[in-house]
């Protein structure tokens, strides 16, 4: 699983990638944050985020992850 902030970045991700991956997008860190206590999502094996962000920056948000 990979996650990304960004919808568009998330999409050419995606299409890199192919079938390999799993690629999720979360335009909010909270929602990020509260996915990794949802069990039938995956725990993400790589995070990719940006630092500045609404609510908090992506340092913060690995913090609390």
């Amino acid at each position: 699983n990979l996650i990304f902030p960004a919808h568009r970045l998330c999409e050419d991700y995606s299409i890199l990638l192919g079938d390999d991956f799993e690629v999720q997008a979360y335009a909010d860190p909270l929602l990020f944050l509260k996915s990794l206590d949802d069990k039938s999502i995956k725990t993400p094996s790589l995070v990719v985020s940006d630092y500045k962000m609404p609510g908090m920056d992506g340092i913060e948000m690995i913090r609390q992850a």
